[in-house]
């Protein structure tokens, strides 16, 4: 078998291992933020929270998610988006950590991530989905939204159950963590050399030998040649 072959016949499976990466990642962003208000009574009993101050760690998260919706632009564009966006849920993970610590400012700040991280990562997995898979970005475009609603449900349903189980309502919001980390180091160690082009046929990368090709969201147009 010639390394042609060879490399014909990984393509495919390499192909389906950056979508179950891509639906492992947008798993993460949802999670981290669904699983807090079912904890809020628990959290603001704790730690002596107002209603008010409670909801706004909540609505903080929103804000730091349209920062990083404007960061990652140019952040990406920097560092590249497929590495951005391993990085980005990475942050969302790092988040999670913080939260740990069953102390206020510990919650604020690990929320403020999370928002981050978020934020970030959305527009970093569009602007991989266009490029990755310019002919079938929209299909994929669905699969991630599930994979985020599934995980959104997920992690709301379990959050009360997690506490009582591991001890406490920061335990359950620091476990996200582990996917969430766990899906950044798996999609860092995916090979960055094919790109599934707009007939759907995986091809070398040429981004990773022109500078103009890693602009976030960058994809080929039918008929362009290779």
């Amino acid at each position: 078998m010639t390394a042609q072959d060879e490399r014909a016949r990984t393509r495919p499976a390499h192909r389906w291992a950056l979508v179950v990466g891509i639906l492992a990642l947008a798993g993460n962003l949802r999670a981290a933020l669904a699983g807090y208000p079912p904890l809020l009574p628990t959290a603001r009993a704790d730690l002596g929270l107002s209603a008010g101050a409670a909801g706004a760690v909540q609505a903080g998260a929103v804000l730091a998610m349209a920062v990083g919706s404007f960061a990652a632009a140019p952040v990406a564009a920097r560092f590249d988006p497929e590495r951005a966006l391993g990085a980005t849920v990475g942050l969302v993970g790092l988040g999670c950590l913080v939260r740990g610590l069953p102390v206020t400012a510990a919650l604020v700040a690990g929320t403020a991530l999370v928002g981050l991280g978020i934020g970030m990562a959305g527009v970093c997995l569009a602007g991989v989905a266009r490029a990755r898979f310019a002919s079938r970005v929209g299909v994929l475009t669905g699969g991630y939204v599930v994979a985020m609603l599934l995980g959104s449900t997920v992690a709301s349903a379990v959050a009360v159950p997690l506490a009582t189980l591991l001890g406490g309502w920061s335990f359950s919001l620091a476990v996200w963590a582990v996917p969430a980390l766990v899906a950044s180091a798996a999609w860092a160690a995916l090979p960055r050399g094919v790109t599934a082009g707009t007939d759907g046929v995986a091809r070398p990368d040429d981004a990773a030998g022109d500078p103009r090709g890693r602009g976030l969201g960058r994809s080929r147009r039918p008929g362009r040649p290779c």
